[in-house]
C-alpha cells in the first residue's frame, strides 16, 4: 500500500485550539489486491474482530492478478478490525499514520500513531496502466471482507472525523513536513514496503496553511 500526499491542507478551529486538517489517500500499486477478512482467528480487544489478510497466488506465473485464474489464496494474520462510531461502520485498525515535524527533525510537533479506515475501491489512479481496473471492495459492514484492488485508492476527505493534527498552542508560523504512512504497524504483507510513505511541504501562517509544491525541505 502507498500512501498519496496529502491534499486539501487547511487549519480548523477546534477544541479551544487549531488542528491542521487534509485529505488522504492509501492506493494500491502493484500486482495484486489487498484483501482483508475479519474473523475470528486471534486476539483482539473486545468488541473488535480479528482480520486475516488473503494473499492470492499467482497461480500461472505471470506476474500479473488475474481474478479468474488466480484464486488460491494463503491466509495471514493482519490485525483488528474496529468499530467507528463517528464513521458509523467497520474499519481496518492501524491502517495510516501522520505526523507533522520540522524541515530536517525526525521528532514530530503533532503526530497521530495509527488511523483507522474502512478499506475499499473510492477511486481509480491515474495512468493507461489503470484504465481497464475494475472495481471490487466498497462495503464496511461487521462481516464485509475489505480491501483495496490494483489501481485503486480508498479516500478519507478532509473533513471526516480522524482527518487532523492538533497543532501546538505555542507552534510557530512557517514550513513543515507532513508525512503520511501506510500500513505504520507493518501488519499488511506487501511486495514493497519501501514506499509506503508521502511527505509535502506545508507553510502555516495563522490560521492558514498552503501547500509548497515546489518546496524541497521537506525531500
Amino acid at each position: 500500500m502507498r500512501s498519496l500526499p496529502a491534499e486539501d491542507v487547511h487549519v480548523r478551529p477546534a477544541d479551544g485550539g487549531l488542528e491542521l486538517r487534509f485529505t488522504a489517500a492509501l492506493a494500491n500499486a502493484g500486482d495484486g489486491p489487498l484483501v482483508l477478512m475479519p474473523d475470528e482467528a486471534g486476539d483482539c480487544p473486545e468488541g473488535q474482530r480479528h482480520a486475516s489478510q488473503l494473499v492470492h497466488r499467482d497461480v500461472d506465473g505471470d506476474d500479473s492478478f488475474d481474478p479468474d485464474r488466480d484464486t488460491a489464496t494463503r491466509r495471514f494474520p493482519a490485525g483488528c478490525m474496529v468499530f467507528h462510531p463517528d464513521h458509523d461502520h467497520w474499519h481496518f485498525d492501524a491502517s495510516a499514520g501522520y505526523a507533522l515535524t520540522r524541515p530536517g527533525e525526525s521528532r514530530p510537533v503533532s503526530a497521530t500513531e495509527k488511523v483507522s479506515f474502512c478499506m475499499r475501491d473510492n477511486r481509480r489512479l491515474e495512468g493507461e496502466r489503470w484504465a481497464d481496473a475494475s472495481e471490487h471492495y466498497g462495503d464496511c459492514e461487521r462481516d464485509t471482507v475489505q480491501g483495496v484492488t490494483p489501481g485503486f485508492a480508498d479516500i478519507y476527505d478532509a473533513d471526516l472525523p480522524g482527518q487532523a493534527l492538533k497543532l501546538p498552542d505555542d507552534l510557530e508560523d512557517g514550513v513543515y513536513c507532513l508525512e503520511l504512512t501506510a500500513d505504520p504497524e507493518g501488519l499488511i504483507r506487501e511486495t514493497d514496503d519501501e514506499d509506503n510513505s508521502s511527505v509535502v511541504a506545508v507553510e502555516l501562517a495563522g490560521q492558514e496553511a498552503s501547500r509548497q509544491s515546489g518546496n524541497d525541505e521537506c525531500g
